[in-house]
């Protein structure tokens, strides 16, 4: 995990990665979206697709965006899937165009690089 610290992985992630308890996963940071991949550091730079439940079931502000902590899935293949995403410790959000109420997390600042 200390090739990891260099994207700004704390002590506090990792124990939110202890408590997913997600066997055969790595932890990765989101560093750029592609709308229908991501490119994730492993530590080493990789493109991701999500998992379905994450593309078609989770709710909108909880996909993963650039700056989030995600559990990445790296098959023999080489294709990396994203399972679930690291709770945000912080996030810029506003409100989406409309009447409606609902938050639109679009980017998380990383501030320890």
């Amino acid at each position: 995990m200390d090739e990891l610290a260099k994207f700004g992985w704390t002590e506090a992630f990792q124990q939110k990665w202890q408590k997913l308890a997600l066997a055969g996963m790595v932890p990765a940071r989101v560093i750029a979206d592609f709308g229908t991949s991501l490119k994730i550091a492993a530590p080493a730079v990789i493109t991701a697709e999500l998992s379905g439940n994450l593309s078609h079931y989770a709710s909108k502000e909880h996909v993963p965006k650039i700056g989030d902590w995600v559990a990445a899935r790296i098959l023999p293949s080489g294709k990396t899937i994203i399972e679930a995403t690291i709770p945000r410790q912080s996030e810029i959000a506003r409100k989406v165009a409309g009447k409606q109420i609902v938050k639109q997390a679009w980017l998380r600042i990383i501030l320890a690089l």
